[in-house]
Formats: structure tokens, C-alpha cells, sequence
């Protein structure tokens, strides 16, 4: 199953996390694969998002991602994914990993 083509961008990544990252100084996603890694910035949820077959995405527990043009554009890959939040010199919490697949359009 595809969830992002490589010539994709515009499309929203939500991560809903198991902490309150409002305070967050900075937040970054990170994606990794055998193309490489990389890693972008990425903003809070600013209102409770609703999310037709995924639920509620919490405000101060979201985090958001818009895909940019040529993020994906090393080929089809299985990505892993996972966010970076820190909280000033105190903190520096890490959100569990989750896959997605990247497919060239057309590919079965």
C-alpha cells in the first residue's frame, strides 16, 4: 500500500504524541531509509484536528508536517519516521517510530 508518491508534496503528516509539546522549543520530524535521512521542522497542531478513519489530533499533543517538493524524491522506499521535541536545555523527548511507504506513481 502507498501512502506518499515520490513526486508528492502538499500532503499533511499528523502525529499524534503521548505528551504536551506546547512549550517545545523546537520540534522536528525525522525520516529514514536505505535512500538516506533526513530531517525537517516541523509546527504544532494550533486547534484539535479531526481526521476521517484516524481520530483526534490534540492541539498541544500534535504535530504537523506538510511535505515538501522533492522530500521524496530519492525513489520507493519504506520510510521510518519520528519526532523531536526540545524544551529548552531541560528536555529533549523522542516520539515512538512509525513506517510508511513511498511508491513511484504508477507502480503497483
Amino acid at each position: 500500500m502507498t501512502d506518499i508518491y515520490t513526486n508528492e508534496f502538499g500532503k499533511r503528516v499528523l502525529v499524534d504524541l503521548d505528551y504536551d509539546i506546547s512549550s517545545a522549543t523546537t520540534v522536528r520530524i525525522l525520516f529514514s531509509s536505505s535512500a538516506g535521512t533526513f530531517s525537517a521542522t516541523c509546527s504544532t497542531l494550533g486547534v484539535n484536528t479531526t481526521v476521517s478513519g484516524c481520530g483526534i489530533f490534540s492541539a498541544e499533543k500534535g504535530a504537523e508536517y506538510v511535505v515538501a517538493s522533492g522530500d521524496f524524491s530519492g525513489g520507493a522506499a519504506t520510510y521510518t519516521a519520528w519526532v523531536e521535541c526540545t524544551f529548552g536545555v531541560t528536555a529533549k523527548l523522542v516520539s515512538s517510530s512509525f513506517k510508511f511507504v513511498v511508491s513511484n506513481p504508477g507502480d503497483a
